[in-house]
């Protein structure tokens, strides 16, 4: 028998508040978790039709070899196993028995229960306990084949890059540690910033690196685990590219090691991506992947709540779009795709993992159970990440892949520019002018540009945030976020208009200005809250930071004028500049360049 994976009773990190992803029960209050087993009074059930122990038929049927299926528990009591398949039919869930088992009053021992003809089932496979007399212990339980194909042989280096998050670090090798996985599993940990006084241990490495970003840390460690192959015996078989900011369980690797040995030959080059969840409502899944459409991303799965068993069953039915990305605090493919000349892009960080995945054909699979928690994109906003780093990477990504032409750029970088106008951010509305005239440099630039340096540089254009009630002298949380909402801003067409012709009040004379006023940061801010106002108190309500912004008109006109100037240059170099990228982005692909570029 081959053990695929685990039965998960519960995350310690996490709490009773995730318990709906591992188990269900009919009274939440009967069931307990207790020395590593479920203890389940007489007359309650517990059922795992749930996100991490539910079994997904469709994607093992369709990517991997398994010809069988098996459930094997230990527990002990007098119970019922009941044995169930649910699927999706339209939106309304299907279920079908497979079969019910009742023994009483058993001691302690593992039961190993088939279940037959699975290519006659589609969705979810998953079992549900029912305790009939006194206590029923739940000890353990997985999931198991018996497979007449030869198993791929894999080995998994975990790659993390990390700049100067020592508390992150630490907390991923503990866990790493405590789960005393076997040798199969390399950790290469790729320090940025220099700052990790750790030694090599057994199946841990540490690699100092220049700070280009996380494209130059998550490649020196493919690089590392080349190298890795070329000294020992036993290969690393699959590359997984994690962040350090995630809250992960380790225990999930057992899974995703067991899919891989099944999987496919056809499917070698397949990406196996990994949910993001948030840390702030674990049960909430941010996205499963995403698609780049050229102007913006559109997520897979986006929002669903995975205490729903009809999410879950959502996630396991396959969409199709082009241009997939399989986001890199979760990325795993196999080492054999990075050849000598198929490397990331060199972009320091934002886009390297969409200019990666769609070069490699955007190949993607998406299992329940397989997920990261991390704080939410909204959280961490910045307008040099949005403004520079992004644009100008996906400016490259749109020359090389996308077929979204020069209109759909212009309206991607006028909309950006024209945001930070409304929003008195006259830094924002450089770094959109800058990424434009970098990315307009060619594939020159990221070859001979230190992007440490750049950085530096950028950086000083993020504004200097102090907590609220160090800056404002009177405020009232409740009328601030009541004044920022977007469903209090003036939705009448004719002032919307308005507004939008004359740039949010740019164009008006500051006699009709109010003074101040308050909005709100980040992809929360509307142009509503600044209209008119000659200064505003830009709030950050998950941090409670802010910094005020100023109308300043000539500066304003001033960067108008930079930016049509640019915009011209746009046009009139777009051929060209296309061609550049399209004839030689190979310079930045290959091992002799990253090594030169790393200085390794």
């Amino acid at each position: 028998m081959k053990k695929l994976y685990s039965i998960l009773f519960k995350n310690d990190d996490l709490g009773n508040r995730a318990r709906d992803l591992y188990f269900r029960t009919n009274d939440n209050l009967a069931v307990t978790y207790f020395n590593d087993k479920i203890i389940i009074p007489e007359t309650i059930s517990v059922h795992f039709n749930t996100y991490f122990n539910s079994f997904s038929l469709d994607r093992w049927k369709k990517y991997t070899n398994l010809s069988s299926l098996f459930l094997v528990i230990e527990i002990e009591g007098s119970f019922t196993i009941t044995i169930k398949n649910r699927y999706l039919s339209g939106e309304d869930i299907v279920e079908r028995m497979i079969s019910t088992i009742n023994l009483e009053k058993t001691n302690r021992r593992e039961f190993t229960f088939e279940i037959e003809n699975i290519n006659s089932y589609e969705g979810m496979i998953y079992f549900e306990i029912s305790s009939n007399e006194g206590k029923t212990i739940l000890h353990n339980a997985y999931y198991g084949t018996k497979t007449e194909k030869k198993e791929k042989e894999i080995s998994i280096a975990l790659v993390m890059c990390t700049f100067k998050r020592e508390i992150y670090v630490e907390r991923m090798l503990n866990k790493f540690e405590e789960e005393r996985l076997d040798n199969s599993y390399k950790m290469f940990v790729i320090d940025n910033g220099k700052t990790l006084n750790y030694e090599n241990k057994e199946n841990v490495f540490f690699f100092k690196n220049k700070n280009y970003g996380g494209a130059g840390g998550f490649t020196r460690g493919i690089i590392e685990a080349q190298r890795f192959n070329e000294k020992h015996s036993k290969k690393i078989s699959h590359i997984l590219l994690m962040d350090d900011d995630i809250l992960f369980d380790f225990r999930v690797l057992e899974r995703l090691k067991s899919f891989l040995e099944l999987k496919k030959d056809e499917y070698n080059n397949y990406f196996v991506a990994g949910s993001m969840c948030s840390l702030d409502h674990p049960e909430i899944q941010y996205e499963s992947y995403a698609s780049w459409r050229g102007r913006n991303f559109i997520a897979f799965k986006h929002n669903f709540n995975l205490f729903d068993e009809k999410a879950i069953l959502m996630n396991e039915k396959e969409e199709k779009y082009s241009n997939g990305t399989a986001g890199w605090w979760f990325s795993c493919f196999s080492i054999n795709m990075v050849n000598s000349n198929n490397y990331p892009f060199p972009c320091f960080f934002r886009g390297d993992d969409v200019e990666f995945t769609i070069r490699n054909n955007s190949n993607i699979i998406n299992l329940n159970g397989l997920n990261v928690w991390h704080e939410p994109f909204y959280k961490k906003y910045s307008i040099v990440s949005e403004n520079y780093y992004l644009l100008r990477n996906m400016l490259v990504v749109n020359s090389l892949y996308m077929k979204t032409g020069l209109k759909m750029d212009l309206k991607n970088i006028t909309s950006k520019f024209i945001r930070s106008i409304m929003h008195l951010n006259y830094n924002s509305a450089k770094l959109v002018i800058r990424a434009v005239e970098d990315f307009l440099k060619g594939v020159e630039f990221f070859e001979k540009t230190n992007p440490e340096e750049l950085n530096g540089e950028l950086m000083k254009y993020n504004p200097k945030m102090g907590f609220i009630w160090d800056l404002l002298e009177e405020y009232k949380l409740d009328d601030i976020y009541e004044s920022t909402s977007p469903a209090n801003a003036d939705k009448n067409v004719i002032s919307k208009f308005f507004r939008l012709l004359t740039l949010n009040g740019l164009l008006l004379p500051k006699v009709f200005y109010k003074e101040f006023g308050i909005a709100l940061n980040g992809f929360a801010g509307i142009p509503f809250n600044f209209y008119k106002t000659k200064r505003v108190f830009v709030y950050d309500k998950f941090s409670q930071k802010g910094y005020f912004v100023d109308v300043n008109k000539k500066e304003a006109f001033k960067l108008i004028f930079k930016f049509i100037g640019i915009c011209g240059k746009y046009i009139l170099h777009y051929k060209k500049i296309n061609k550049n990228y399209q004839e030689n982005f190979y310079k930045l692909q290959n091992i002799e360049f990253w090594e030169k570029y790393l200085e390794i």
